[in-house]
């Protein structure tokens, strides 16, 4: 089903600001979350400072606004170190 949302504690009013998203869940705090992942991957939400309060919208009618926290994942790397003629440290 397609929805929209907005930011509202940054400025942004219904419909002006209103972005289009799919979400496929029922719950609405369900379609907040799919709202943020949108937001988040989309429209530069890793460069904002979270939580953010998101409002959703269907057919124009507010379905509430929510609170949405973004969880870090952390993700590590290793690289082997070499010696000095370039062979690999065991």
């Amino acid at each position: 089903m397609k929805y929209e949302y907005i930011l509202p504690e940054h400025g942004e009013e219904y419909p002006t600001d209103a972005l289009e998203f799919t979400a496929s869940h029922v719950s609405h705090e369900y379609i907040a979350e799919d709202a943020a992942e949108w937001f988040h991957h989309n429209n530069d939400g890793w460069d904002y400072d979270w939580p953010v309060v998101i409002e959703i919208f269907k057919n124009a009618k507010s379905l509430g606004k929510f609170d949405v926290e973004r969880e870090s994942v952390p993700q590590f790397n290793a690289t082997p170190i070499k010696s000095k003629n370039n062979a690999e440290i065991v």
